[in-house]
């Protein structure tokens, strides 16, 4: 948690530094550029998504593995897309490059849609910026999260397909979780300083908070959060 802390604190020195230069002419013509992966014969993939600065937005919903719109108006915050399969395992791989530098109003929107047709490990990371992750549509077979400095609203209505954990590592922001009342759920949150607030649908047992399902249903959703300075709000839906 301290080496992303440490990494947004860098990214807003870089951000302020050059927003102090006075070089906003240096400022680009907005893109938008979209991209579109196929599985290429890939019975799973693991996935990265990797965000220095902006507005992430991740959800199902793709035909293929992936369909992305990326919106930037510097050259160096245009995403790279990488992809390949080995032995029928996909590796696929979003990310900004290493340049973080920027000048005046920096624009950086990523809308990133994921297939569901195979089991997907995926890797979320975002230095400074909010982040809206709803993947209650995907195959998933693991997820981890990483904050920065933003807030984060994770969804996982409809994740009922299989046993599922979820590690959640954060830096400052609010941190929003939904999640489906129909399996049983188990979240266990260490906090830095903040608090946690529930809708009522769950109750404490001991170290976690379980919904009356958990240990009941052929199905349980565990999501582990560690969040540094913040509040994490769980939220159930239907």
């Amino acid at each position: 948690m301290l080496t992303q802390i440490g990494r947004a604190a860098r990214i807003v020195g870089s951000l302020v530094r050059e927003s102090a230069k006075g070089e906003a002419g240096m400022m680009g013509e907005t893109r938008v550029e979209r991209r579109s992966v196929e599985l290429d014969g890939a019975g799973s993939v693991r996935a990265l998504v990797s965000m220095s600065v902006g507005k992430l937005r991740v959800h199902g919903g793709a035909a293929s593995l992936m369909e992305a719109e990326f919106t930037y108006n510097r050259e160096g915050w245009r995403p790279e897309v990488e992809y390949q399969v080995r032995d029928g395992h996909g590796k696929l791989k979003v990310r900004h490059r290493d340049d973080l530098s920027a000048h005046g109003n920096v624009r950086s929107e990523w809308d990133v849609a994921l297939g569901d047709s195979v089991p997907l490990d995926l890797h979320v990371s975002i230095g400074v910026g909010e982040a809206r992750l709803e993947l209650g549509e995907l195959n998933l077979e693991g997820l981890s999260v990483e904050m920065g400095v933003g807030d984060t609203r994770l969804d996982l209505s409809g994740a009922t397909r299989r046993d599922l954990e979820v590690v959640i590592s954060g830096g400052v922001g609010q941190l929003t979780l939904v999640l489906p009342n129909s399996v049983g759920l188990e979240v266990r949150a260490r906090r830095g300083i903040g608090s946690v607030r529930t809708d009522g649908s769950l109750h404490r047992e001991g170290n976690a908070y379980v919904n009356d399902l958990h240990g009941k249903s052929e199905v349980t959703l565990r999501v582990r959060a560690e969040n540094g300075v913040g509040e994490i709000e769980v939220r159930t839906s239907a």
